[in-house]
């Protein structure tokens, strides 16, 4: 027994090596994404402190409900990364260079005029959620002035990302990421000890999305051709109609539902104020970056999976998808099992005193950590499909138990809430709703 168990893991390991040989664009765009996380994650992790220190509870708070609500008014990322990165896809696997081009200056227009719509909603929600909680909250003019340079300026970015994704060019613009999260670290490390505010953040991401973004078309340029704003053309009608119809729409709202499910701060800070939102952020802040790693693993194959789709490769989606799945799921349980017993005492390492002190939260949000990681494995194959009318419908039944049962649970669990309704959401139909689509799609392929 022990012979075969020893066997069946090498053989386990070796079929992951020989799938990464085999395919080293995805393998390539996986490492550099874990690469790209974990610089995220250990900055995140080294700033928030650091942001504690200078700003204290009250500050920091209202930074992370500013940062949710520039994240809840920025629909458009939802329908136009997800659209876009699918077209320019098609496009590439199709080597009409002549399109993408077409197809990345369509994008730069639409999200430019997308931007100053979420521009006057940013502003609007921004002083509205100030008046609303005018007793615990403040938001001055500047700080609404330097979130809306922010958003300006990342969504005018934006198509440079999708053209990494779409042209399978993911390794190198992860490399580029790490950069701007280099210059954004070494802003706030400069500036923030002087000012003590978190406007100096808000700029700091700014300046860090404008070089991330000249150094994107730079590469892309070399690569693949000029890349860059162009006049309107007749061409690009049939692109637009694309975008824009039916399946732009089911971007539009998944990307919507999407970001109403991130809502958990803004809930906790409005239910609570910004210091019960502050310690909503540091308990979900180190499950949160084990589910982003978690969830590169899917998406650093969703282009792959548009490249078979687009040439009609039924078998290969089929088959990565079906052994993909088994070994997410272990992957995804250990992960949730070792955060579970040390996520309490990483989270005192880290932030000491501050840390939330109830031990039950931490195994509730290990628990919450595994299903919805789970879910994001048939979540990213039916986003990258287009399968998204009962992808919508999951999610949308997903948004409207878990908000109801955040507000119910307030009163029991405390900042706790949104967690506990994620782990009775998924628990009882979410992950295995979205298990079953998949299976159902699998009937169809």
């Amino acid at each position: 027994m022990k012979i075969f168990k020893r066997y069946a893991v090498t053989d386990y390991f070796q079929h992951l090596i020989d799938g990464f040989r085999s395919n080293p664009d995805y393998s390539g765009a996986l490492i550099s994404g874990y690469v790209l996380v974990s610089v995220n994650m250990l900055t995140q992790l080294a700033l928030t402190p650091f942001y504690l220190h200078y700003l204290g509870e009250s500050q920091f708070g209202t930074l992370m409900i500013i940062l949710n609500l520039l994240n809840f008014v920025a629909i458009g990322i939802g329908w136009m990364s997800g659209g876009l990165t699918r077209l320019l896809g098609e496009l590439w696997a199709q080597k009409d260079v002549y399109g993408l081009r077409q197809a990345f200056a369509l994008g730069k227009y639409i999200f430019l005029v997308y931007a100053i719509i979420v521009i006057g909603l940013a502003v609007f929600s921004m002083w509205g959620w100030s008046t609303l909680t005018s007793e615990r909250i403040s938001i001055s003019t500047m700080e609404v002035f330097s979130a809306s340079l922010f958003l300006l300026a990342q969504y005018e970015a934006n198509p440079e990302r999708q053209t990494f994704v779409g042209t399978r060019h993911q390794t190198s613009g992860n490399v580029i990421e790490v950069l701007r999260i280099v210059i954004f670290s070494l802003a706030v490390f400069l500036f923030l000890p002087r000012y003590q505010n978190f406007v100096v953040i808000l700029l700091s991401m700014t300046l860090a999305v404008l070089v991330q973004r000249f150094s994107s078309n730079i590469y892309l340029t070399k690569q693949i051709g000029e890349l860059g704003w162009r006049k309107l053309t007749p061409a690009m009608k049939p692109l637009l109609r694309r975008l824009a119809g039916k399946q732009g729409a089911g971007y539009l709202i998944y990307g919507v539902l999407l970001i109403c499910l991130q809502m958990d701060t803004l809930i906790i800070g409005y239910l609570g104020g910004p210091e019960l939102a502050g310690q909503f952020s540091l308990l979900w802040r180190i499950p949160g970056f084990i589910f982003l790693i978690m969830w590169r693993i899917p998406s650093a194959l969703q282009p792959h999976v548009i490249y078979m789709d687009a040439r009609r490769d039924f078998v290969g989606l089929k088959y990565y998808y079906q052994i993909g799945l088994k070994r997410f799921a272990v992957i995804a349980a250990l992960a949730a099992l070792l955060y579970m017993i040390f996520g309490q005492k990483l989270t005192q390492i880290w932030v000491g005193s501050y840390a939330p002190g109830e031990s039950w939260m931490y195994w509730l949000s290990g628990v919450a950590l595994f299903l919805t990681s789970l879910a994001r494995w048939p979540i990213s194959f039916a986003y990258a499909l287009i399968r998204l009318r009962p992808l919508v419908k999951i999610i949308a039944i997903e948004l409207l138990a878990k908000s109801i049962l955040t507000v119910l649970l307030f009163p029991i669990a405390s900042f706790a809430a949104p967690i506990a309704a994620t782990v009775i959401t998924h628990g009882v139909y979410a992950t295995w709703a979205y298990l079953r689509l998949i299976q159902f799609q699998e009937r169809t392929l």
